[in-house]
């Protein structure tokens, strides 16, 4: 078959959202037309005398996933870009706080400092709180208590589809005299509500109208559906 190359782009509409349209067009069909050059000359070098009919399957299959095609235009345009425009603006502001107690029992010292950042994607918010005790009186050891958390709301991460998802993320790591005592966040999504350890594990999440979790503890009363469970010598279901 004789090669007649990449054909240009025909651009006939005279409005920006016509010509954008055409233009996104004819990169859906520039990728398609290379991606199906591509497995034909994977086939060829394969022996697979069926690629040709696989291509075309293939190709007719793609064309049916919007969220496909978006996704290879998208990428096309951005790392062929001769011309990128982009507008960022953002908001910080830092506030402070200390409060000093001093008596004959020692020095109370606590100094809290919170940063709000905020753009057009999200807005972050970070706190640390500071508290010392200095004591001369004889068996008080000297202590400090340090507190950092976040709360950041907005978009949280992208899914598979690049489409990005918002929500709201909270942690908080406390330190008692240079010993990390707590180090947890939690992350909330329209659809999924997760809780997290210290070392980014997800531990428990609700989901789907349902709760699942990695190790549980009951400490009073459990019911399931009419059924209560009853500690006693042994475990027993009894009917409510």
């Amino acid at each position: 078959m004789k090669n007649q190359g990449i054909r240009l782009p025909h651009i006939s509409s005279g409005s920006t959202e016509g010509r954008q349209k055409e233009l996104e067009k004819y990169l859906y069909q520039l990728v398609e037309q290379l991606n199906m050059a591509l497995e034909v000359i994977d086939g060829a070098e394969d022996g697979n005398t069926a690629g040709q009919a696989q291509v075309n399957k293939s190709q007719s299959d793609k064309k049916e996933d919007g969220t496909a095609s978006f996704n290879s235009v998208k990428a096309l345009i951005i790392k062929s870009a001769d011309i990128v425009n982009a507008y960022y603006e953002e908001m910080k502001k830092r506030f402070c706080s200390e409060y000093v107690a001093v008596s004959d029992f020692g020095t109370y010292r606590e100094s809290t400092v919170s940063e709000l950042s905020a753009n057009a994607d999200s807005i972050s918010q970070l706190y640390s709180n500071l508290q010392t005790v200095i004591s001369d009186i004889k068996n008080i050891e000297n202590s400090l208590v340090r507190v950092n958390a976040y709360i950041n709301s907005g978009l949280i991460d992208y899914d598979e589809n690049g489409a990005p998802i918002y929500g709201l993320e909270i942690g908080q790591t406390t330190e008692t005299d240079g010993e990390t005592v707590f180090s947890k966040f939690a992350r909330f999504l329209p659809d999924r509500l997760s809780f997290y350890d210290g070392s980014g594990r997800e531990v428990a999440y609700i989901g789907d109208y349902k709760l699942y979790i990695t190790d549980g503890e009951i400490t009073g009363n459990f019911k399931l559906g009419r059924y209560s469970l009853v500690l006693s010598d042994g475990i027993a279901f009894k009917w409510m």
